[in-house]
């Protein structure tokens, strides 16, 4: 059951996400962000699959989140309300907690709340019917340029 929870579970979700970079409304560098995130994240799963130590892969992942924040914050800044606000928010506490060294892990817990509430919000906005593929997004404004 470790192996599942300490490695195979954080893949398969990382996996889940390529089509979520796909999807969303970012510049060509900012979606490249989001993919560049999901490499190093996937990868850092994998070492602490295969026992490589925390201080080794921990530092790598964190780094990732730099890419992470990027991409969140691209593609949030896209769209309106509260998608906009919640991934701003998390983009921003990924982001600064990837540059303390060896940072108290209590800076990152907001994100353990705001990454499924930006999830759940991006994919209430990936499922409007015609909006989303058209350009238009929240508040109905073509911002997203074809």
């Amino acid at each position: 059951m470790a192996q599942l929870n300490g490695g195979l579970l954080p893949v398969a979700a990382h996996l889940l996400l390529f089509p979520v970079v796909a999807a969303l409304p970012a510049p060509p560098w900012a979606r490249a962000a989001g993919y560049g995130w999901l490499v190093i994240d996937i990868a850092t799963d994998i070492m602490a699959l295969n026992g490589v130590a925390s201080t080794i892969y921990l530092p790598m992942k964190y780094g990732g989140y730099v890419s992470a924040a990027l991409w969140i914050a691209s593609s949030s800044w896209q769209v309106k309300g509260a998608t906009r606000l919640v991934g701003l928010l998390l983009a921003l506490d990924l982001g600064v907690y990837s540059f303390i060294p060896r940072g108290s892990f209590f800076v990152l817990l907001p994100s353990g709340l705001l990454f499924p509430i930006w999830f759940w919000l991006v994919g209430r906005l990936l499922t409007r019917k015609g909006d989303y593929q058209q350009g238009r997004v929240e508040g109905g404004e073509q911002q997203v340029p074809s």
